[in-house]
């Protein structure tokens, strides 16, 4: 409360806050972005009020301004149907659907494999939180072997490559791929 230079203020979402109280951050009006998770159930309708909420006048009545107003520069960002957003949408707020970030990224299939020319092999990339929203971006750093959008190797030729998969929030993961030639073929 009455930080005026405060423009970001983000919760964690493992922070377990359920409640943003009266007045927690009145008179910041500087703010401009608020990151609010998905454990807050309530927002108290005056928690981001700025100017002359309340003053005594001459006689020394209270007064009080209404309506209250919010930063004119505060979007919020949240869940969609969360506390966020529908503080928001009753304030006139701007609201920003804030995606799940990918805490980490990581290969199932190991730190290597080893693969024959001619065969296929998808490998699968494992997000953290599992519900991650993130676009995965795969990369092979040799020609021995290349790699699909979704994740597939095709080996080339013989030789050995790095393959890299890579969210949006710049997580990665690796895997040194070596590309053999077969020893025999038979058909089942």
């Amino acid at each position: 409360q009455g930080c005026t230079g405060l423009n970001m203020v983000e919760f964690d979402d493992h922070s377990g806050m359920i409640r943003i109280d009266s007045y927690a951050f009145a008179q910041c009006k500087a703010l401009q972005k608020a990151v609010i998770p998905q454990s807050v159930a309530q927002i108290s309708s005056d928690a981001f009020a700025v100017g002359r909420t309340a003053w005594l006048d001459e006689d020394d009545d209270i007064q009080i301004e209404t309506p209250l107003r919010n930063p004119s520069k505060l979007k919020i960002y949240g869940r969609p149907n969360s506390a966020a957003s529908e503080y928001a949408q009753e304030h006139g707020v701007p609201f920003v659907i804030q995606k799940i970030q990918a805490k980490s990224v990581s290969i199932a299939e190991g730190k290597s494999i080893t693969i024959y020319v001619g065969q296929q092999v998808p490998l699968t990339a494992v997000l953290v939180p599992q519900n991650a929203e993130t676009t995965l971006k795969w990369k092979s750093s040799s020609s021995s072997v290349s790699v699909s959008k979704t994740g597939v190797l095709t080996p080339k030729h013989k030789g050995t490559a790095t393959v890299t998969v890579k969210t949006d929030n710049d997580k990665s993961a690796k895997i040194t791929v070596k590309v053999v030639d077969a020893k025999s073929v038979s058909i089942d």
